[in-house]
């Protein structure tokens, strides 16, 4: 069964959110969204929810069960139907999933625009080196001289890009199938942005984003320190992070407050974890963590924007100088041939 995306499991959240708060059996509140849904697959899921769950198993394995839905949702249902968070956990799944699909949504445009921005100039280079300057050396020939060595060169590395173009095809085509991929595939993003060593790296503030959201819900739900780190450790793919998260449960286990061991193992960035500190203090850890969650997504996706930005005109600027170099070298010649003429 295909997984949902993260954008319906948001909505889907609130749903639950709000049939559990009114009192409504989440059974029967499960059923009534599937009677009102008009997408059939994601009808069908529901259904299969409200029929597990009519022959007597919890909701959690019935979430579980339809193969649609990430074990870290179903995780954490169980946990709020055993703690007796359920509605709070709910509303905190919505609220992280919403950023979590912003997140990603941020990502794909990192890798997207820029990819199709330079295809569209591929394309444009090609059209010029492979049409534009043969005819250009007919005009020499006809007027009695040769082209210019630069230009010519270039003339001649497209003779033989022509002459291999179903090679060149292939691969153009094995690239854009490439960021089709990162684009579609969310697991493939994961690890192409699961390296960052540095938490002021884009990748290393795409991990402390998800971090603070996952311990931001986590704790939200009722949860203590040690399961928020646990829980938060399993949605980070950034190995770098993963020792981090490490070296914080070694030293709250050791006896050190949250928040100084947070600090110590360089969880969160100083200002972070000094606001940590003063939510623990004033007994607000909760609050602050939703906060540093919040301030994260933005730099994270603040970081998104000024790679996009650039990269844009680094493409633009380097493709231009290359196409007027070409320019340049093929009609200044001619200009003095034919004014001498």
């Amino acid at each position: 069964m295909k997984k949902l995306s993260y954008a319906y499991i948001s909505a889907l959240c609130v749903e639950l959110h709000l049939i559990v708060k009114a009192g409504i059996p989440i059974g029967e509140g499960v059923k009534l969204l599937a009677d009102g849904e008009r997408n059939k697959e994601i009808s069908s899921v529901l259904d299969k929810i409200a029929s597990n769950m009519e022959t007597g198993e919890e909701f959690p394995d019935a979430l579980r069960n339809t193969g649609s839905f990430p074990e870290y949702l179903c995780e954490m249902v169980e946990i709020g139907v055993k703690t007796g968070y359920q509605e709070e956990v709910l509303k905190s799944l919505s609220e992280y999933y919403e950023s979590q699909d912003q997140l990603n949504r941020s990502i794909r445009n990192a890798i997207a625009y820029p990819s199709v921005l330079l295809v569209m100039l591929l394309f444009v280079a090609a059209i010029l080196v492979t049409q534009v300057l043969p005819i250009f050396s007919d005009v020499y020939s006809q007027l009695g001289s040769e082209m210019p060595a630069l230009a010519a060169s270039i003339m001649r590395a497209g003779a033989w890009l022509s002459s291999y173009r179903v090679l060149v095809l292939i691969l153009l085509a094995a690239v854009a199938a490439a960021g089709v991929f990162l684009v579609k595939a969310p697991n493939a993003r994961k690890k192409l942005f699961a390296s960052g060593r540095k938490p002021e790296s884009l990748s290393g503030k795409i991990a402390t984003a998800r971090l603070s959201l996952a311990m931001s819900m986590t704790m939200q739900s009722g949860l203590d320190t040690g399961e928020s780190l646990a829980m938060a450790k399993r949605l980070t793919e950034n190995v770098y992070a993963i020792k981090r998260i490490d070296a914080c449960r070694q030293l709250v286990d050791a006896g050190k407050p949250f928040a100084s061991a947070a600090g110590e193992s360089d969880l969160f960035p100083p200002t972070y974890s000094r606001m940590l500190e003063i939510g623990v203090r004033t007994g607000t850890a909760d609050a602050a963590m939703a906060e540093i969650a919040r301030r994260s997504e933005l730099a994270a996706t603040a970081e998104i924007d000024r790679v996009i930005g650039l990269i844009e005109p680094t493409l633009v600027i380097v493709m231009s100088v290359f196409i007027g170099a070409i320019l340049l070298a093929v009609m200044l010649p001619l200009t003095g041939i034919m004014s001498a003429l």
